[in-house]
This record gives C-alpha cells, structure tokens and sequence, in this order.
C-alpha cells in the first residue's frame, strides 16, 4: 500500500522535482562514501604516525646505546619544532639568500617555510639531533594554504616537510643533512 502511494506520489511530481530528487540522492550517496573513505584513510594514517612515533624512539635508545649524546636541550629541539609548525601555518612567502646567510652557502631561493627548515637543520650535528627534533615535533595539525582548503591533519615532520616543501628544498635539505653526516632524509 505504502509503496503504491509512494509510486503515485512520484508520478504526479514535475520533471524538475524529480531531478532535484535525484541529484539530492546521488549527493547523499557521495558524500556518505566520501566520509567513510576518508575515516579508513584517516585511520591508516594514524597507526602510520604511531609506528614512527614507535621507531624514532627505538631509533633514539640505539642511537644512545652506540654513545651519541644529543647537541641540545630538549626545550631546543621542541622550540624548533614550534619554529617549523610556525612557518607551514597558511602560505609562504619566497626567501632569496647567499653566502653566510644561506644554508647550502650558495645563491639560493626558499619559501619562507623552506628556508626556515634548512636552516634549522643546518644546525644539527649528528642522527640523533635529528631524531630528537621529530619525536619534538611528535604529531601536528596545522592550517594548509589557501582559503577553505583546511588543515593538514595528523602530520609527523616528515609527512610536513613532503607536503610543504617543493622537491628541490627537500633535495636541498637533504642535502644539508647528508653533509653533516646525517644519514635520515625528509
């Protein structure tokens, strides 16, 4: 009976009612499927973050163990780590530097956000300077670039840097590292 009257009441709709009907239906249904997707990705992301989280720190007690001692107080590394988050907070602007004030010593262009990355790493020392500045940086959420894009969510330092640093400032960067005999890369 019901379905019989829900038949009539569709029949006796106008065209443009119905297509309105329908394109609601494939919106629900789209945007539903999209919640969930990104729920499951969402969740994968975060065992993800953790298993670093796990190996930077297994990575540190080794790193302790062969007789590594950090270059720098805890609060440093976290004050970094701060400096970074700051700089990836909305859009960079471009950073022309050379000479002294360049972290490869050479002619250089940066973002903002770039520049700020190379030259905290050009301060460290050694593997576990640079392992104590991801496990400071631990697992951030801050404000992508551009108007209503949202934020990067759930980032350790290394999902940050890939996400806001162009290849060549990452290939730099690495460079920086690689350098200073820091076997990690970003």
């Amino acid at each position: 009976m019901a379905q019989g009257k829900a038949l009539e009441v569709w029949s006796g709709l106008p065209t443009w009612a119905k297509g309105i009907i329908a394109v609601g239906g494939v919106a629900i249904i789209y945007f539903t499927g999209r919640t969930i997707i990104k729920k499951i990705s969402s969740l994968k992301e975060s065992k993800d973050v953790k298993e670093l989280t796990r190996d930077a720190k297994s990575d540190r007690t080794a790193l302790l163990r062969k007789g590594l001692r950090p270059s720098f107080s805890e609060t440093q590394y976290k004050g970094w780590a701060n400096a970074i988050e700051q700089a990836f907070e909305g859009c960079s602007g471009i950073n022309i530097s050379w000479g002294k004030d360049s972290p490869l010593g050479t002619i250089t262009t940066w973002s903002t956000a770039g520049y700020k990355v190379a030259t905290i790493m050009n301060q460290l020392k050694n593997d576990l300077d640079f392992i104590d500045l991801v496990i400071a940086w631990g697992v951030r959420t801050y404000d992508k670039c551009g108007i209503l894009t949202g934020d990067v969510v759930d980032a350790d330092l290394f999902k940050a840097i890939t996400n806001d640093l162009t290849d060549r400032e990452r290939r730099d960067v690495n460079t920086i590292l690689s350098k200073k005999g820091i076997t990690y890369k970003v």
